[in-house]
Formats: C-alpha cells, sequence, structure tokens
C-alpha cells in the first residue's frame, strides 16, 4: 500500500543538482531532487527518519546573486529506498520559512527551473 501524496504545490526539478549539508555539524546530506515553497526532496547515501528536524544548509549555484547558500529549518516527513538501492529518497517540509527564504526559493524556481 503505498501513503497518498499529501503535497499541495507542484515539485520543481532545478538545472542544478545542489548540495545539501546540515548547518549543525557541515556534514553532508546528500543532493536536491526537488523543490517547492513548502519543502525539498534530496537523494541521500543516509537515511534520515521521519519526524528529524533539522537546519538545512542549502548551496547556492555560482551564478545566483549576492549569497553562496541559505539555511532554512525542515522536518523529515518521507524517508524510502531510491531504485538505485544505496540511496534514500527524503522528503522535508520547510518549517517557519522566512521571508527571504521565500524569495530565495522564488528565484531559484523561476530562474533554474528544467
Amino acid at each position: 500500500m503505498t501513503t497518498p501524496d499529501q503535497r499541495k504545490l507542484k515539485r520543481h526539478r532545478l538545472i542544478y543538482y545542489l548540495t545539501i549539508f546540515d548547518a549543525s555539524n557541515e556534514k553532508e546530506i546528500g543532493h536536491l531532487v526537488d523543490i517547492t515553497l513548502e519543502g525539498a526532496g534530496i537523494l541521500s547515501e543516509t537515511p534520515i527518519p521521519v519526524g528529524v528536524q533539522i537546519n538545512l544548509r542549502i548551496m547556492l549555484p555560482a551564478t545566483f546573486p549576492d549569497i553562496d547558500y541559505f539555511e532554512i529549518q525542515a522536518k523529515s516527513v518521507r524517508n524510502s529506498c531510491d531504485v538505485n538501492t544505496s540511496y534514500y529518497n527524503i522528503g522535508f517540509f520547510f518549517v517557519n520559512t522566512s521571508p527571504d527564504n521565500h524569495r530565495i526559493i522564488e528565484y531559484l524556481i523561476s530562474e533554474y527551473q528544467l
């Protein structure tokens, strides 16, 4: 049985495979697969249990104006094996998105969407 898709917004894939770190310890978590204003999908070599809250540091493309990364609080809401069983698909819901982060995500989607 599959879990119903609870997303409200369309997911957007970007032309870049952005690297994501845990901002608290600077360890790489994985790479951005898709993003919305409410959350993100990440491909990771390490599973992250559902319910874990992490401060994500999302590295931005070199062509992004003025900043190299942004940080956003996120809660893991999905963790499943990828078709390549060495990886995990992790879904994150953004918690308390600031207006600045909202603008960054909108810009990423408008300028770097596939």
